[in-house]
């Protein structure tokens, strides 16, 4: 949304747009910003959080950071 407020003010700067079109691209970016969010909430499948949970204590998996830390 910066972006198009950004260029639609340089447009405005330099001649190229009228008012007109500089308040048409910001109010796209406004309304872009609000209405692809929440389409994307009403369109995505609803997941449960995943449990990442580790005890204190527990043991991890030997193979769980191979490589990370040292080449092997």
């Amino acid at each position: 949304m910066t972006l198009l407020v950004a260029i639609a003010a340089l447009g405005r700067e330099i001649q190229v747009i009228d008012a007109a079109t500089s308040a048409a691209v910001i109010l796209l970016a406004i309304v872009t910003g609000v209405v692809f969010p929440t389409l994307f909430k009403l369109i995505a499948p609803k997941q449960p959080p995943a449990d990442i949970s580790v005890e204190i204590g527990t043991t991890l998996p030997p193979d769980l950071g191979a490589g990370v830390l040292s080449p092997e």
